[in-house]
């Protein structure tokens, strides 16, 4: 047996998300008090198949279609407007290691929504994208942005990942 938060440990990638991939595909895991302390537990066998899902290395992987399921390797940073048919200059800055998921979430609160962009990213460079959108457009919420014009909001974002080698993984 292996925590969750040991076993995200070793992958590289946050324990809520991992506990949420085990979820969305149905994987049992044991939780038992440890010195006063809940602790998530999971079999050797299912973590030997989540290390399976995750490889031994983080892998550029294109990111899924909206319809489809997200490989766990693909952590994204993700563009959305969310409102494009009322409010086409608002986006949100998230980050995901299921996309696909996390897209129909949002689909099911703001059906019109689009995916504008993802970049394989992590949640260190989410942060600083918020802080430079910040300092540059309007913040309505942490991640959620009004931008002048939705390709000058997009083109700031491109603009960063480009100074660092990153080019965006989808692009609409």
């Amino acid at each position: 047996m292996i925590t969750i938060n040991d076993l995200a440990k070793e992958l590289g990638i946050s324990a809520s998300g991992l506990r949420k991939t085990l979820h969305c595909r149905h994987i049992t895991v044991l939780s038992q008090r440890i010195n006063n302390r809940r602790r998530i537990l999971l079999s050797d066998e299912d973590a030997i198949t989540v290390r399976a899902w995750y490889g031994s290395e983080r892998k550029i992987v294109p990111p899924p279609s909206i319809n489809g399921t997200a490989p766990p390797s693909a952590m994204v940073v993700y563009v959305i407007q969310t409102a494009p048919d009322i409010k086409p200059e608002r986006i949100k800055v998230g980050v995901s290691d299921a996309l696909a998921s996390r897209i129909a979430d949002f689909k099911a609160i703001c059906p019109t929504l689009l995916l504008r962009r993802t970049y394989l990213a992590t949640f260190s460079h989410e942060s600083v994208i918020h802080q430079m959108l910040a300092n540059a457009f309007t913040r309505v919420s942490e991640e959620v942005f009004d931008v002048s014009h939705i390709e000058n909001g997009l083109k700031h974002i491109d603009d960063f990942f480009a100074f660092l080698g990153i080019e965006p993984t989808f692009k609409a």
